[in-house]
């Protein structure tokens, strides 16, 4: 087995919904997809926000992990972006980054809080 045929087999490990991924709805121009997401909150720690914004407003750094193959588009850099269930409720992230590496959408994801 090549290097690439490894990768994709990880990938469907990494994305597996019994393994390390949740299925959740992602709504992307007016499209929703229930695909397997794997967030990672810890890549990305909660910061407090710049002089912008109101005391008691927190930025939170998402980064967001799915399958290119299950999504079908690449969301895009600036957009907003909703992820979430109706278990578990729905946050709308803007997009700071999107790239896709080896089949894998990355999107670097923000929101603010309270």
């Amino acid at each position: 087995m090549n290097f690439k045929s490894q990768l994709i087999k990880d990938m469907d490990v990494f994305h597996n919904p019994e393994e390390m991924a949740q299925m959740l709805d992602v709504i992307y121009q007016g499209s929703v997809h229930t695909v397997p997401v794997v967030l990672d909150h810890t890549e990305a720690a909660d910061r407090a926000a710049g002089e912008d914004h109101a005391q008691g407003i927190y930025r939170v750094d998402v980064v967001a992990y799915m399958a290119l193959k299950d999504m079908t588009i690449v969301p895009r850099k600036d957009a907003s972006i909703e992820i979430g269930s109706e278990a578990t409720g729905y946050t709308l992230y803007n997009i700071e980054k999107s790239t896709v590496e080896d089949g894998e959408i990355i999107l670097e994801l923000v929101v603010y809080d309270e």
